[in-house]
């Protein structure tokens, strides 16, 4: 769950309380305007990220939306110097082409 951490001792009395159900819970910051830096940074780490079964997924397959690092890396890995395209079709999947 990520939250706003307005109050230190409310934060932590929910974390605690969520944690009991299995929820584990994050803050973004203390304020909404250091959300969209958190998404950029959490973005950037989920790029960087190697997974084992990383040749079958990435974020270009995972996430929905087309990261194009991981896309320009998809390519460089195949060995193949032809321009790719990355296709968005009707159910949000993106695809190389």
């Amino acid at each position: 769950m990520l939250v706003l951490k307005e109050n230190e001792d409310h934060f932590f009395k929910l974390q605690a309380d969520m944690l009991l159900h299995g929820i584990k819970v994050v803050s973004y910051g203390d304020c909404f305007k250091q959300f969209p830096d958190y998404v950029r940074d959490l973005s950037a780490q989920i790029c960087q990220q190697k997974s084992p079964d990383a040749d079958r997924v990435d974020s270009t397959t995972l996430l929905g939306t087309p990261c194009m690092d991981c896309a320009k890396r998809k390519l460089e890995g195949n060995g193949t110097d032809s321009p790719k395209r990355i296709k968005q079709s009707h159910n949000g999947i993106a695809s190389i082409e």
